[in-house]
């Protein structure tokens, strides 16, 4: 027994391969066996905190309405491919200051609508990691919208992302515009 832990060990002390193997499995072996020492210490001391911090976690779950992440992307899907199908009808049915710039563009999650000439181009588009839905605005500016009450609001002022684009759309055309109708708008009710 003695003879191979010595030839085990000269084979580890004369190649540089194995050694680096050995050393790594021994650092691995010893911070697994401190990982559980400190995690059975901690966690026996904070288990309160551990109930506290998951209660949040479902709190949060609840209020954003998103269980997973495949019915925030039908959400998010439906509400883009609504504000697409709207402004892609925006120029049959209002006057726009400059229809020769005009254009619409939907794919991968992204809904860039250009208007050209001094109005800009608005950006929407979703954002998986935080489960919210972004608005880059030439006219408010950014701002990152969570699904609350079955529409996309934004947090600091609790105006919806439909109600905002309503208003601003209103003042672009000069006519009142409303897009709550829309899936996830706010105004009617909409398959979960």
């Amino acid at each position: 027994m003695m003879m191979l832990r010595s030839t085990k060990n000269w084979y580890i002390k004369n190649n540089a391969g194995l050694r680096a193997i050995y050393t790594a499995m021994c650092r691995k072996s010893y911070l697994n066996n401190n990982i559980k020492k400190i995690s059975i210490k901690y966690s026996q001391q904070n288990v309160k905190n551990i109930a506290s911090f998951q209660s949040i976690v479902s709190f949060t779950r609840s209020l954003t309405g998103f269980q997973n992440v495949l019915s925030f992307h039908n959400v998010t899907d439906e509400t883009l491919e609504g504000l697409s199908d709207f402004f892609d009808d925006l120029s049959d049915h209002y006057i726009l200051p400059s229809l020769d710039d005009y254009d619409v563009q939907f794919g991968d999650g992204v809904l860039t609508v250009k208007f050209g000439g001094e109005v800009g181009t608005y950006v929407i588009n979703k954002q998986t990691p935080n489960q919210q839905i972004w608005l880059s605005s030439p006219k408010s500016g950014p701002k990152r919208y969570d699904f609350v009450g079955n529409k996309w609001v934004y947090k600091r002022d609790q105006v919806s992302l439909h109600e905002l684009l309503s208003r601003e759309m209103s003042n672009i055309t000069g006519q009142d515009v409303d897009l709550t109708h829309l899936p996830y708008g706010g105004m009617t009710s909409t398959k979960d």
